[in-house]
């Protein structure tokens, strides 16, 4: 999940054509299990200093309204495919907090996050709060393409699929069986490798 995450920023940089995907992807190179050297986070502060240098993703702002709305809704897409797939979101394997139910859709969502921040990207204006029609667009996101088994499918899909991986990894005991996606420039004629 961590690497297809850190896989997936690079991605979107260069999908909005910014600097840094060379750099963001070097970390994803040499990830331990549990990720003990915090590429993760390490990447992340890169990613969103090349995607929008001045965001503080603890200010309120338009973009980081987005960022969190567009995030929501992949959020509860996710935990809904757990819940199909027989899991209770509540239940994580990185994220634990007590506070939170849905520990596991936040671990599982990691690497569709680029997705929500190219679309926010895409959505926000200088509007102080978001509008009606703004919140529409973002709920867009379960209809972006993602490149999952060498297939081009929806997010809201790949969800499904994600979820139904999980499952058979957890299932044989082999975290190789988990699908993640890959992001996808929107409306282009990219294939999927």
């Amino acid at each position: 999940m961590v690497v297809s995450k850190i896989e997936n920023q690079a991605r979107a940089l260069s999908i909005l054509g910014l600097d840094g995907a060379e750099e963001v992807w070097s970390f994803s190179l040499g990830v331990c299990p549990g990720d003990p050297d915090n590429r993760e986070g390490v990447a992340a502060r890169c990613y969103f200093q090349h995607l929008q240098p001045d965001l503080n993703r603890r200010c309120r702002d338009p973009l980081n309204s987005a960022l969190n709305y567009g995030a929501a809704i992949v959020q509860a897409a996710v935990a809904r495919s757990l819940v199909v797939a027989g899991f209770v979101p509540a239940l994580g394997i990185h994220h634990h907090s007590q506070l939170n139910a849905f520990n596991l859709a936040d671990d599982i969502m990691e690497p569709l996050r680029p997705v929500v921040d190219i679309l926010a990207l895409e959505v926000v204006e200088s509007s102080c709060e978001l509008s009606r029609q703004q919140r529409s667009k973002l709920r867009g996101v379960l209809l972006r393409t993602v490149c999952l088994e060498n297939q081009k499918m929806t997010v809201l899909r790949a969800t499904n699929r994600m979820g139904e991986s999980l499952r058979g990894a957890t299932t044989c005991e082999d975290a190789s069986l988990m699908l993640t996606p890959t992001i996808l420039a929107q409306g282009t004629e990219t294939q999927c490798a």
